[in-house]
């Protein structure tokens, strides 16, 4: 799989599924004591508002890059097991530990965090890159820095994540240079990630999170990357594309862009 532009939760094995297997497992060991109780577990699987069921929780706050946050951070998951079994429970919820700061806010590329703790999520990049099913506009294409599947840049140049900095992978910390323009010595990598897209098929994806927008919203992203960055030696790749029923129109922009001097 590619690594270069692919955020941090998704390179490696679906969470939908392992993380799943482990509330099953909580779930059925809880069981053995109580029998006649029902358990049913999720992970971003339901129509659930997981995110404010958390913060009721007393496991962390919304941050005003309207993430959940945490004294550790943000990039965890999060699962919820859902049970008949009576329970007490606390109704503390934690402070929120923002205070001034706004660097998410001043770091995102599109602006679509507007305001602290609102979101436009039409110019997100996750958005864009994931769940949009059409081309965006020209002026948000050119700030796609190296985004290919989702963006964590509103997370890793928050403060409570950078102080696990040694703790989370060099990967998830490489998009916390918000002013992306990669050197010609770094272009290889991302080249070559754009390359096994655009020439990939849905295997590419499969038992991964990029399932999420498959292959054919993959090669959408990659020639938005290749124009933004006139990636010219992938300029026989965005030919080929030329006659995409989807994103032929894109492709031609693309030619265009790294036709420009």
């Amino acid at each position: 799989l590619p690594q270069r532009g692919i955020a941090a939760y998704a390179q490696g094995e679906d969470y939908h599924h392992w993380f799943k297997r482990e509330l099953n497992t909580i779930a059925e060991t809880i069981k053995e004591n109580y029998p006649l109780e029902k358990f049913m577990v999720f992970t971003d699987s339901a129509p659930l508002m997981e995110r404010d069921l958390a913060v009721q929780a007393g496991l962390g706050w919304i941050g005003k890059n309207t993430c959940l946050l945490s004294r550790e951070g943000s990039f965890f998951f999060i699962g919820e097991i859902f049970t008949t079994l009576p329970l007490t429970f606390s109704t503390k919820q934690m402070v929120n530990h923002c205070g001034h700061c706004d660097a998410c806010i001043k770091a995102c590329p599109t602006q679509a965090l507007i305001a602290p703790y609102i979101m436009d999520a039409r110019k997100c990049l996750s958005y864009l890159t994931i769940e949009a099913r059409s081309v965006p506009d020209e002026n948000l294409r050119r700030q796609y820095k190296e985004t290919l599947f989702g963006c964590d840049i509103c997370q890793t140049v928050c403060p409570w994540n950078r102080k696990k900095e040694k703790t989370i992978s060099n990967t998830v910390f490489s998009a916390a240079q918000t002013d992306i323009h990669p050197a010609a010595q770094e272009l290889g990598s991302l080249e070559k990630s754009l390359l096994q897209v655009l020439k990939g098929t849905g295997k590419l994806c499969k038992g991964t999170p990029l399932e999420r927008a498959g292959i054919s919203k993959l090669k959408r992203n990659a020639l938005i990357l290749i124009g933004a960055h006139r990636l010219y030696s992938l300029k026989t790749e965005v030919i080929a594309l030329l006659g995409h029923p989807q994103w032929g129109g894109l492709a031609q922009w693309t030619l265009a862009e790294l036709q420009k001097e």
